[in-house]
């Protein structure tokens, strides 16, 4: 057993990334770690929520861990791995709609990477359209497309029912078949960097069925006018039964074979009678956040870049993310990529470079675990995790910039008010 690694929960982001990312290589490593301030620089008073506890005690149950401290709430918290059960239980079930596609990125690199057999369906209840998380429909055709670019197994998502908190809270459920790695073969270190050319953009809305036709003019037309050059390929459109409920997503395939994505929600429900002005506000959401993802010439989008942190981590040997070039330079790594940088340097002792690369581990599915170095003696960089907090607050101000060019005004919707 490796000495007991302490994480601090306010580090940089501070939210359930460090929590999840940090379990799920704990149950794969067998090093446990010890939680402080868990989500502790939050508002609404941090601590575990019901979507963070699910994570923790399935992972748990399935390195038959020993802990203390998982209740709601909690700040502190103690996982303790021990062996890995041939026998799981593979359902997760929320109370409340908390984000599926959350929970699937804490849970998923153990269950590729525990040497268990396969393939393996995944159940998950809860939201798959919330505020602050991945969709489901992100999941299934930009992170999915992409672990299977660098080398996983292809994952299948069944998604029955929508899970949204829009509206009337309603809880949906996604199965998710994952044939895990094979036993004793590691994930190869990967090279993302070539994009070559956006060869199309497929878009995805899921909105009241009075705007399918709407969506269906004036989608193509605002994007050519946006985004001249770039092949639009047509609108997937499913209907939400809720004039609450109104979410678009728009994927960007590379001719080598690379996506990229940008969503959002619009989670102020169009009065009556300005459903057509709600469609036109939501597509320029969408297109003022996928326009620069488009001009800056990498490989991933950067959601997309932070979840790949954790697989560059566990892969064998030197894996790299070309995340692109604007005018200042490099692509900056969003805060949540560098807290994926900071966990994994901390339990595996890997060290990512301004490239957005780093030496992986090669963890072996079901075999003995080798860790560079005791990541716990790491001389962490404290100057640098210090800049990065610094910069936090510059990040949220130029976010809440970008929402403002882009928030509803009195001219656009004389009196929008929230939902109930």
């Amino acid at each position: 057993m490796a000495n007991l690694i302490t994480i601090d929960g306010t580090t940089l982001e501070g939210g359930g990334q460090l929590l999840r990312i940090a379990l799920g290589v704990s149950a794969l490593t067998g090093i446990a770690v010890q939680f402080e301030q868990i989500r502790g620089n939050r508002d609404e008073g941090g601590g575990l929520r019901g979507q963070h506890l699910n994570c923790v005690n399935w992972l748990a149950e399935a390195c038959n861990a020993d802990l203390t401290g998982a209740e709601l709430f909690s700040q502190t918290l103690t996982f303790t791995p021990g062996d890995i059960q041939k026998n799981l239980y593979m359902k997760i079930t929320q109370k409340s709609p908390g984000s599926i596609s959350l929970i699937f990125q804490a849970v998923l690199p153990f269950l590729l990477f525990s040497g268990l057999q396969g393939p393996m369906e995944l159940i998950i209840t809860g939201g798959t359209n919330v505020s602050n998380s991945p969709s489901i429909d992100y999941v299934d055709q930009v992170l999915l497309p992409t672990l299977e670019l660098i080398g996983l197994p292809q994952i299948m998502v069944h998604c029955p029912e929508r899970g949204w908190t829009l509206g009337r809270m309603k809880m949906g459920t996604v199965k998710f078949t994952i044939p895990p790695l094979p036993r004793g073969m590691p994930l190869p270190a990967f090279e993302l960097s070539e994009r070559g050319m956006i060869s199309r953009v497929h878009a995805i809305a899921v909105a009241p069925a009075s705007v399918k036709s709407t969506f269906e003019s004036m989608l193509p037309a605002m994007f050519a006018k946006r985004i001249p050059g770039i092949p639009f390929r047509g609108l997937t459109f499913q209907d939400s039964r809720s004039m609450y409920r109104w979410y678009l997503l728009l994927v960007a395939t590379t001719e080598n074979g690379h996506k990229l994505g940008c969503d959002r929600l619009l989670e102020i429900k169009p009065p009556q009678g300005m459903f057509v002005k709600g469609v036109e506000i939501l597509i320029k959401r969408v297109l003022a956040a996928f326009e620069p993802t488009i001009a800056h010439g990498g490989v991933v989008d950067k959601h997309l870049r932070d979840q790949l942190v954790v697989f560059q981590a566990l892969a064998d040997g030197r894996s790299s993310v070309y995340a692109g070039e604007d005018e200042n330079g490099p692509v900056e790594p969003s805060l949540h990529a560098k807290t994926a940088h900071w966990i994994t340097k901390k339990m595996l002792g890997v060290v990512f470079d301004d490239n957005g690369s780093c030496e992986g581990i090669g963890l072996v599915p079901g075999g003995e675990v080798m860790i560079f170095q005791d990541a716990e003696a790491l001389d962490e960089d404290l100057e640098s995790v210090a800049e990065a907090q610094e910069q936090e607050e510059d990040l949220e101000e130029q976010e809440e910039d970008s929402e403002k060019s882009n928030t509803v005004t009195d001219e656009e919707a004389v009196s929008w008010e929230a939902s109930p």
